[in-house]
């Protein structure tokens, strides 16, 4: 019986052992991908949305991705990377969060969680690139007046896409950091 249990044991071990980085990327992107396809499907196309509905889409989705990504089993290759890049996801939307109680209130301090959520959004893409995500990069988010890019803006905008350069009041686009709305 107990060598029963030790080969047991050392089954479970070998086999947590074998969880490559790649297999990992792979369902991740996979993840990612149906958040792409989401987000596509509830993105405003003839009726515009405010600003504020969607941002807090945005943070829905987001988290909704963050939390199906969490639910992956971790790769036992490079572990601790992938959890700091779903802790970045996590932290960017807890920005994302506090910009829309910011902009709901009309408060000052929209200013300073934009510029968290550029930092953050940054540090996610830059991660996700590291670990060699194809799909994934920072979660949904926003792109005005095109497709949807991972584009942070070094002047310290809102990285939420470019802006069509002369188009006042460009319509608001939802896509995703990791490419959806891209035709």
């Amino acid at each position: 019986m107990a060598c029963a249990t030790v080969l047991v044991t050392l089954l479970g071990a070998c086999s947590a052992q074998n969880r490559p980085l790649s297999q990992w990327v792979a369902k991740a992107d996979a993840v990612c991908a149906r958040s792409q396809d989401e987000a596509e499907l509830v993105r405003p196309v003839v009726f515009p949305r405010s600003m504020l509905d969607i941002l807090r889409l945005s943070s829905e989705l987001s988290k909704k991705e963050a939390s199906d990504l969490r639910d992956l089993e971790k790769p036992t290759e490079r572990r601790q990377e992938v959890r700091d890049y779903l802790g970045t996801l996590d932290e960017r939307n807890r920005a994302l969060d506090l910009l829309v109680s910011a902009t709901e209130q009309a408060s000052p301090d929209a200013e300073v969680q934009t510029g968290e959520l550029v930092r953050l959004t940054q540090q996610a893409v830059d991660q996700a690139q590291r670990l060699g995500l194809q799909k994934c990069r920072a979660g949904v988010d926003l792109s005005v007046g095109g497709p949807p890019t991972t584009f942070v803006p070094q002047d310290g905008g809102v990285p939420l896409g470019p802006v069509q350069p002369g188009v006042p009041g460009a319509e608001v686009e939802i896509g995703t950091q990791d490419g959806a709305g891209d035709e």
